[in-house]
């Protein structure tokens, strides 16, 4: 019989604020591996990545760095125009380096 996940012995609030602080891009595997055991559940690191693995693949975000997606997930409302400049600027950044790994794998490199 196959074991359960580790992430399904924590509460839905605590895996729904665990979601958050990655999708946000923020925090680190280990920074958030951290605050779970602060909260009393020690998370195997192994088993914490294919938690983290497959939440990116069920959001469609899975090859995506944590700086792209706090990038891509902003959001712009309320913020100032420089603010909301400089973050279509690293939108753009992003964009540039998806297209040249595209290029790449086209080109064999």
């Amino acid at each position: 019989m196959a074991r359960k996940p580790a992430m399904s012995n924590v509460p839905a609030d605590l895996r729904e604020e665990v979601n958050r602080r990655l999708r946000q891009g923020y925090y680190s595997q280990d920074d958030v591996r951290g605050w779970l055991a602060q909260q009393g559940y020690e998370i195997a690191k192994s088993s914490f990545n294919r938690y983290v693995l497959a939440l990116r693949a069920n959001d469609g975000n899975e090859r995506m760095s944590p700086t792209r997606l706090a990038v891509r997930n902003t959001d712009p409302d309320g913020l100032s125009s420089e603010q909301q400049i400089l973050i279509e600027l690293g939108r753009l950044k992003v964009r540039e380096v998806e297209l040249l790994e595209q290029l790449n794998k086209i080109m064999g490199s």
